[in-house]
């Protein structure tokens, strides 16, 4: 991660991975020690655990509502937005998919990517979310029309991220 957070506005990044390439990258990974946990330059990183959600989950809603364009542009608050973020814990623990950042030192969370299988369902509870988040689902699923031409992702295909956030 190139910034801390607090320090500039969030940079994010598109990635083209397989899920099945990221878990077999984590799994092969954990038999030499360097993932679940690992540290560069004083930050610590690793897969995302239950104990991990509620920070992640905060600190995601944070960034995003000060940062991410759409969100500004829609005056979604960190409250509103920690509620789309919170449709997608459940499963993160168990897709194991998702990476946490904590300063070595303090051990705060200082940066997340919330991931998971494209092919996942969309989670429940996104239907009762404010009416801000709809322009924004609308251009997220016109992109995801054009990204996929009317075909649908297969299962342990591309990872989806779904909030970058450092």
């Amino acid at each position: 991660m190139a910034q801390l957070r607090g320090l500039e506005a969030p940079h994010t990044a598109i990635l083209s991975w397989g899920v099945e390439e990221l878990r077999d990258t984590i799994r092969s990974t954990e038999e030499n020690d360097v993932i679940p946990t690992g540290e560069i330059q004083r930050i610590q990183y690793g897969i995302c655990e239950l104990s991990d959600l509620d920070e992640m989950g905060t600190l995601l809603a944070e960034i995003f509502a000060r940062f991410d364009p759409p969100p500004v542009a829609m005056h979604i608050t960190p409250a509103e937005f920690e509620k789309f973020i919170r449709c997608f814990l459940p499963r993160v623990e168990t897709d194991g998919l998702t990476i946490v950042a904590r300063d070595a030192e303090s051990k705060q969370m200082v940066g997340a990517l919330l991931t998971e299988d494209a092919a996942a369902r969309l989670p429940s509870g996104l239907d009762l979310l404010s009416g801000k988040f709809d322009p924004i689902f609308n251009l997220l699923e016109q992109l995801s029309v054009d990204y996929w031409g009317g075909q649908e992702p297969s299962p342990g295909g591309p990872v989806e991220i779904i909030a970058p956030g450092e």
